[in-house]
C-alpha cells in the first residue's frame, strides 16, 4: 500500500497501527485537526503563507515535525500528498475530516484557493465556523447542481434535434429528475408540470422498435451513487 519510505514516515509520526503497515484514522484526523489553520472566509482568502489556510506541501512538516521533507525524493511528497493527506481532507459532508468535526459542534473544514508567490493555488483548507465560509460551503454544492442541469439540458436539446420523437420521454425524465432534485434540496417544495403535460410514467424508456429488442439495463456506475465521494480535491 505504501512505500517503505513513506512507512517509516508515518511510524515516526506514531500514524500506523500496531503491528500492521495501515494508518491509524484516528491519530491521523487528529494530528490533521490541530494543525489546520482556524480561521474566517476572509482571512483564509486573504493568506499567503499558510497561516490561515494551508496547502498540501505545506501541511507536512507539521504532520512530520523534524523531518527535513526538502531531502526527500519527490516521488515520496507526492505520496505523502496523494495517498497521506488528500483521502482525509475532503470537505464534502461525508469527508473524513469534516466528519471527525462532528465533535466540535460549529466548525467546518473549509477549502480556499491562495495565493502564492503571485500566483493562485487551489487545494488549500483551514477550519471555520465563520458563517460566510459555511454558506460558501453550501454555494459551491449548489453551483454542482446548477451544472449538472446545465449538461442535462444541453443533452435535451441535441436530442431535440437529432431525435425529436424522443422529446415526451426525455422531458418526462426532467419533470422526475427537477421533482427528486427539489425533495432533497428544498423539502416541502413542489414542482408543478406545464399545463397540458402528461405525467410521468413509471418507466419511461422509450419503447423498442418492431422487430428490435429493448435496450439492456445499462450496468451500475462504478463510481458509485450522485454524491459519493471521489477525489477530494475540490
Amino acid at each position: 500500500m505504501f512505500s517503505p519510505r513513506v512507512i517509516q514516515l508515518l511510524s515516526s509520526s506514531n500514524l500506523l497501527m500496531q503491528g500492521i503497515s495501515r494508518i491509524d484514522i484516528t491519530s491521523l484526523l487528529v494530528l490533521l485537526a490541530s494543525n489546520l489553520p482556524r480561521a474566517t472566509y476572509g482571512e483564509a482568502y486573504s493568506d499567503t503563507d499558510g497561516t490561515y489556510a494551508r496547502l498540501p506541501f505545506e501541511m507536512l512538516p507539521f504532520m512530520f515535525p523534524g523531518v527535513d521533507l526538502t531531502q526527500e525524493d519527490p516521488e515520496t511528497i507526492t505520496e505523502l500528498i496523494d495517498k497521506v493527506y488528500r483521502p482525509y481532507v475532503s470537505v464534502k459532508a461525508d469527508g473524513a475530516l469534516q466528519m471527525a468535526l462532528n465533535g466540535d459542534g460549529r466548525s467546518f473544514l473549509v477549502d480556499a484557493s491562495v495565493y502564492r508567490s503571485g500566483i493562485k493555488l487551489r487545494g488549500a483548507r483551514f477550519i471555520s465556523d465563520d458563517e460566510v465560509a459555511v454558506l460558501a460551503l453550501d454555494a459551491q454544492r449548489n453551483k454542482g447542481v446548477v451544472q449538472a442541469a446545465v449538461r442535462a439540458s444541453e443533452m435535451q436539446k441535441l436530442i431535440g434535434q437529432r431525435r425529436p420523437e424522443l422529446l415526451p420521454a426525455v422531458y418526462r425524465r426532467g419533470f422526475q429528475t427537477a421533482q427528486d432534485v427539489t425533495r432533497l434540496m428544498a423539502p416541502g417544495a413542489t414542482v408543478q408540470l406545464p399545463a397540458g403535460a402528461l405525467p410521468a410514467p413509471a418507466d419511461d424508456e422509450p419503447p423498442a422498435a418492431a422487430g428490435v429488442p429493448a435496450s439492456p439495463t445499462p450496468p451500475a456506475d462504478p463510481s458509485g451513487p450522485a454524491g459519493a465521494a471521489v477525489d477530494p480535491t475540490t
